[in-house]
């Protein structure tokens, strides 16, 4: 029996390089076929959640000829910032986009994998 409580044939421990709990780029995720959003709970491929610093153990279940995926890890503490503020505004206030980034091109990478380039102002 594996640490997942199924017989397994191949466990892995991979490490997470993410700085928060819970954090995934989109939602849903699809890994090795197995998919997951954040609103769903644990399921037979699928225990706990990503964990900033934490571990996945990634275990072949034989039985069911399926990826058992176990996020575990130490918890953080919640970000200190209040993302229900309009951040923006503070940015403005700043002076930032007008002294150092105002008519400066920058590149933004958009869902599709297209990059779009756009100026400040």
């Amino acid at each position: 029996m594996g640490k997942t409580g199924y017989k397994t044939d191949i466990v892995r421990e991979v490490e997470l390089t993410q700085k928060k709990d819970d954090w995934q780029a989109f939602d849903s995720v699809t890994i090795a076929g197995i998919t997951h959003k954040k609103s769903d709970d644990d399921s037979d491929n699928w225990k706990g959640i990503p964990k900033a610093g934490g571990v996945c153990e990634i275990s072949y279940n034989k039985e069911k000829n399926t990826v058992v995926f176990n996020w575990k890890g130490s918890k953080t503490e919640e970000s200190t910032i209040d993302f229900s503020l309009n951040l923006h505004s503070a940015l403005n206030n700043s002076g930032l986009l007008d002294k150092y980034l105002k008519d400066k091109p920058f590149l933004k990478l958009i869902r599709n994998m297209r990059v779009q380039q756009w100026f400040q102002n």
